[in-house]
């Protein structure tokens, strides 16, 4: 994570190193980013980054942080709807508001590509530890609404059931990257059948 140093800098400052980094990390896999190229693009002395930064890994975790709260953020608006949805429609909704996001956002979408397919195991394990943190929290308060609206059982464990939910999201991140989806039709299929597992279980 960034040093304090770097959120001291002005707002613009911060952007422009920011968007600087993204790009390098959008457009090349993470090997072939230097913090050379990554200073000349932000016009910033090299110096200036570690003062910032620790190395690559660090700026690169906290853009996929930022990553992260942008669309915990974009989720969590919809949640204003849970009260006109069962769990079932809203799980779907859910799940397919945050496939669009991540298909609209090009940079976004270029990272997440490169993190599952160009990453270091150790960096990329580091992330994920994250990605289930913002998501649990996330699965946590629809779980526990849908408690209490009686559509799910009452003594259901909230904290393994949104670990469950959250695997599955990077499970299927990780498959779409791989297997290079492009279609809406072959997104939605995906997520059709693990809402079914989710909604049916596996037993006959």
């Amino acid at each position: 994570m960034p040093k304090q140093t770097f959120f001291n800098l002005p707002d613009k400052k911060k952007k422009k190193i920011i968007n600087s980094a993204m790009k390098e990390f959008s457009e090349k896999s993470f090997k072939k980013v230097t913090i050379d190229n990554i200073v000349e693009r932000a016009d910033i002395p090299k110096g200036s980054f570690y003062a910032y930064f620790k190395n690559k890994e660090d700026i690169y975790h906290h853009l996929y942080d930022l990553m992260l709260q942008e669309k915990k953020k974009e989720l969590k608006s919809i949640m204003v709807i849970l009260d006109k949805m069962t769990f079932s429609d809203f799980m779907r909704h859910m799940f397919l508001k945050g496939i669009e996001f991540d298909l609209e956002k090009q940079e976004l979408s270029s990272l997440r590509e490169k993190f599952f397919l160009k990453t270091s195991q150790d960096l990329r394990e580091e992330i994920i530890d994250d990605m289930i943190i913002h998501s649990n929290e996330i699965f946590s308060e629809i779980l526990e609404y849908y408690v209490k609206k009686g559509e799910l059982k009452k003594d259901l464990n909230i904290e393994l059931t949104a670990n469950i939910l959250s695997s599955m999201i990077i499970f299927f991140s990780k498959k779409m990257t791989k297997e290079n989806y492009k279609s809406k039709e072959d997104i939605y299929n995906v997520v059709e059948n693990m809402l079914s597992v989710i909604e049916n279980g596996i037993k006959k």
